[in-house]
């Protein structure tokens, strides 16, 4: 096909469309269909798949990833384009069972013990949700400083009044709700402050800072913790314990993660030769499709590579560990 040809865009999809067809037919309910592929046709695919009574639908698209497949080269024209996408499919989003990637060591080096806490090592996490639920939505009175604090701006605390207060109570006072007439929810002050507003040289204030500090000072801290030694901010332990195995992937495949076609490929092949040698069992349910940069994959069970691709080495390789297939 020429490249000034002014039907080349047409023709490409006349060439692709009974394709993609003939693989979705084949595909499992929960089998999915990556393609990769660069700008100069993406804004001609995407609708094509996002067309349910043509191909998959848009309701059935899992993800429109974006790859860092190379980096940038100072001798470009305009601006380097060091990026493919990859849009993956569903033919029954539903049925898609996904798995989470493995967990770097270096996001659980993150997590701490300051304080000798018996249930691990933690992060303090944003005690506070993104919803704004009336119920949730109230002042609490720090037990260092008597200050009320909220959550952050258009969100709500994210537990449970009665555990929030439990916990709260840890540091050594009691606490009641109180309506303070600022149209949110009651809010849990200290039980013998009169006047929440004046906390100057306030006795029930006094007394609670005291039994915080002292609490600190044995560690094992509540669940809900005050930054700056109970002067900042408020927050919440949360416990690599309580971590779901592994990470979610992303929308972006960062070269510096997945690496460069030119890295990879010789050691993908090497890999593939290695698969190879040990499968004495028919290939897997694997179809290949070429045209331009168009690379397409359909897998199932446990997918091969295809050895000549490169840029597909890479691509599939990320889709094995992504599908739980």
């Amino acid at each position: 096909m020429k490249i000034d040809d002014p039907s080349k865009h047409t023709k490409w999809l006349k060439f692709m469309v009974p394709r993609l067809q003939v693989m979705k037919q084949m595909l499992k309910n929960g089998g999915i269909l990556a393609i990769c592929i660069d700008e100069r046709e993406l804004s001609r695919l995407l609708p094509l798949l996002d067309d349910s009574k043509v191909m998959f639908g848009e309701e059935n698209r899992i993800a429109i990833i974006t790859w860092e497949k190379a980096t940038p080269k100072n001798d470009a024209k305009h601006i380097s384009n060091i990026t493919e996408y990859v849009l993956v499919y569903a033919k029954k989003e539903e049925d898609v069972n996904t798995k989470r990637l493995e967990r770097p060591e270096e996001l659980n080096e993150k997590y701490k013990n300051p304080d000798r806490d018996s249930a691990g090592t933690w992060v303090v996490g944003d005690p506070s949700a993104k919803r704004n639920t009336f119920s949730s939505v109230y002042a609490i009175q720090n037990p260092f400083t008597g200050h009320l604090l909220l959550p952050s701006s258009g969100a709500s605390w994210r537990w449970q009044k009665q555990k929030m207060k439990g916990w709260l109570e840890e540091y050594g006072s009691k606490y009641i709700e109180c309506d303070l007439q600022d149209s949110k929810a009651p809010a849990l002050i200290l039980e013998k402050v009169n006047d929440y507003k004046n906390i100057e040289d306030n006795p029930a204030v006094e007394k609670a800072k005291v039994l915080a500090e002292k609490r600190l000072k044995e560690g094992n801290w509540p669940r809900l913790v005050f930054s700056q030694g109970g002067q900042g901010r408020i927050g919440i332990k949360r416990y690599l314990n309580e971590v779901r195995e592994g990470i979610v992937s992303t929308s972006y495949w960062e070269w510096e993660k997945l690496g460069s076609v030119s890295l990879r490929s010789e050691e993908s092949r090497e890999r593939e030769r290695e698969r190879e040698r040990e499968r004495e069992r028919e290939r897997d349910d694997l179809f290949w499709l070429s045209k331009e940069d168009l690379r397409m994959v359909t897998t199932m069970l446990e997918p091969s590579y295809k050895n000549d691709y490169k840029p597909s080495l890479l691509v599939n390789e990320q889709m094995v560990n992504l599908m739980n297939l």
